[in-house]
Order: structure tokens, then sequence, then C-alpha cells
């Protein structure tokens, strides 16, 4: 097996840990690449999803790993939206070719504002209650981080116009119950959001969008490993 000078950091969602890439990891490293998959702090991907201060977390865990040759970013869910952080904010220093995300919500979840909206309505009474207030912090950063079209949203789209860095955007749409949550999505994020018609015509973005796959197994299929592989071998050096 011939090592490649690459480095594969893989980031993952909401609520998840690196478990998430048991497929995916293994596939890359068979194929000589350096991998590194870290699982962040429960706090960081459940009560306060900060995509920059998750960010902040990978790049300290980076500094004690050995990067060579060009970085690729890939993220599932949350996880794409910190690899655009980490794109934004460590890509003066960290060499990054390309960020692969897979079922991010680049726009935000719509039913994120309703679901919040109805949480605080629920816990209106309870002032001065110490759980009222952890959860409404919580809701906080849920909404400012999710909610469709919130200023950090925005923000972290930036990350599609840097020169230099391409993008790889999979989709994946799940008929049936899935399509009660998400009209048109995988049962958690909308398709929409996922690949996004305005990002698609852009030069250095590609998409693709897988049919009948749930949120939680667009990594774990062979067709988005093999994409995966390939972009990665088509936009570096190798």
């Amino acid at each position: 097996m011939k090592k490649r000078n690459l480095t594969l950091i893989l980031i993952h969602g909401f609520l998840a840990t690196w478990r998430t890439w048991t497929k995916l990891k293994p596939y890359l490293m068979l194929r000589g690449f350096r991998v590194y998959s870290p699982s962040l702090p429960y706090k960081l991907v459940s009560i306060r999803p900060d995509p920059y201060e998750s960010a902040d977390y990978i790049y300290r865990y980076l500094s004690f790993k050995r990067i060579e040759g060009d970085v690729f970013l890939i993220g599932h869910s949350f996880g794409g939206l910190i690899s655009k952080a980490l794109l934004l904010r460590y890509g003066n220093v960290l060499p990054v070719r390309g960020v692969i995300t897979l079922a991010t919500p680049h726009m935000g979840v719509m039913w994120s504002k309703n679901i919040i909206s109805s949480i605080y309505r629920e816990i209106k009474g309870l002032q001065g209650n110490e759980f009222a207030r952890f959860l409404k912090s919580s809701l906080h950063y849920i909404g400012r981080t999710f909610a469709y079209g919130s200023p950090i949203i925005d923000e972290l789209n930036r990350a599609f116009h840097l020169k230099g860095v391409r993008f790889l955007l999979l989709g994946a749409d799940k008929a049936g119950i899935g399509s009660l949550i998400t009209p048109a999505g995988d049962g958690v994020v909308e398709l929409e959001s996922q690949v996004p018609r305005r990002f698609r015509e852009l030069e250095n973005v590609e998409h693709f969008i897988f049919y009948n796959v749930f949120h939680t197994e667009i990594q774990k299929i062979p067709q988005s490993r093999d994409l995966i592989h390939r972009f990665i071998v088509k936009n570096s050096a190798l």
C-alpha cells in the first residue's frame, strides 16, 4: 500500500461521535491516506453547537498531529458547517485543497425556528428556574447555528468563494416518513439546504444527490465512498 502525501480530516455532526466514520475511515486508510477523525466534546455537538468553537477545538487537536501535503476536510451534517468554519479561520495555516460535505445544512434547517419557538412557549412561565435558563442558553446556540438563513449560516457560506478550494456537496433524499419532517429532504435536512442552487453553478463546486438514503446513512454507502475518493484524487497532486 503506497502512502499518499495527503491529510484527510473527518468531522462528525450534531449529537454524533467519531463512530460516524466506521465505514469511510478504513476505506480511505486502505487507500494510503493519512486520516484523522476527532471526537468533539459533547457540549460542542449538543447544548452549544458553535461551528467556530468546534473549529478551534479541531485545530488544537491537529496541532499535535502530523499534517503533510494537501488537506481535505470531510464533514457530515453539522460537521460540514464546522469544516467551513475551519477553512475560514485557519485556511491561512492549513493547506486546505478541498471540502466535502455530506447532508450538511448549508442554508440551515426550516424546522429549527418552529421547534425552538414551541419550546420557548412551553418554558415561558418557568422564570428563575435553573433548568429553564440552561435550556434557553442551549436553544440560543442551536437557533443561531441551524436556523434557516441565520447570520452565521450566511457568514460560513463565504467559504464557497475562497480561491483555490474545491467543494463536493453530497445530498440525500429519503422519500416516505422523512418527507413528513423535511419535504424533499433526508428526514433531517432539506435537500435544497444540502445542495443549494445558489452554489451549484460555481466553478469550484461539484454536487451529487443520492435518492432513498436517510441522513445518517449517506457516508456509509459504497457510492458516496467512491465519489469522495475520486474527488480527492482528481483535486490533489497525486
